[in-house]
């Protein structure tokens, strides 16, 4: 149990040190452009923004985080892959 503590801790810590310093996507992930990812599959996303810096999954559905310096994006994807919610937090222009 302790090994997927350490090892889990180690990705948390990889993870955060790959975030992108700039990421013109999430800066600019306007209100009416984030209700527009509803509906959009997991490749539309990954298209449009990339490779999230945190995948997490919860039950049956999958969480993408995108973050830039002042905002960040987090896209929930059903059990099939399809954006059901996305939201930002933080400034976001």
């Amino acid at each position: 149990m302790k090994q997927w503590l350490v090892i889990g801790a180690c990705l948390i810590v990889t993870a955060c040190s790959m975030r992108p310093t700039s990421f013109e996507g999430v800066t600019h992930a306007q209100p009416q452009t984030v209700s527009a990812l509803k509906g959009q599959t997991r490749s539309d996303i990954h298209r449009r923004f990339g490779a999230p810096i945190l995948s997490r999954h919860e039950e049956k559905n999958t969480v993408w985080s995108y973050q830039s310096d002042s905002c960040a994006l987090l896209v929930y994807f059903d059990e099939i892959g399809v954006c059901q919610y996305a939201e930002t937090r933080g400034k976001c222009q």
